[in-house]
């Protein structure tokens, strides 16, 4: 039998451990809707906006925001960045105190 590992913290967004950990650092804000995926890596003081969608392999480092609406597959986002509403980022590494635009795509 399948042992699911999900959480619904205040019925605001949803931490599924269920592939692996999910590991969020202190002053990290999650907004509502937002779904985490493990394994995944939060730093600390992130932002991560209504309705994002963080997949599987994700590595983020402190101080990124992360628009609304926005999923992001197994990339590494470097410390810093900001990265717009409903972007879809995947199999990639988003430099330091980079910016993306709404609506970009980079696979």
């Amino acid at each position: 039998m399948l042992k699911r590992k999900i959480f619904r913290l205040q019925t605001r967004y949803i931490i599924d451990e269920t592939a692996g950990e999910v590991v969020i650092g202190a002053n990290t804000r999650i907004c509502h809707g937002a779904v985490i995926q493990g394994p995944v890596v939060i730093g600390a003081n992130c932002l991560i906006g209504n309705y994002a969608f963080i997949r599987p392999g994700t590595i983020i480092s402190n101080g990124v925001k992360i628009g609304f609406a926005t999923e992001i597959k197994n990339a590494v986002i470097e410390a810093e960045a900001t990265i717009g509403p409903q972007c879809f980022i995947a199999d990639s590494v988003v430099a330091n105190q980079a910016y993306l635009g709404a609506q970009s795509t980079y696979q």
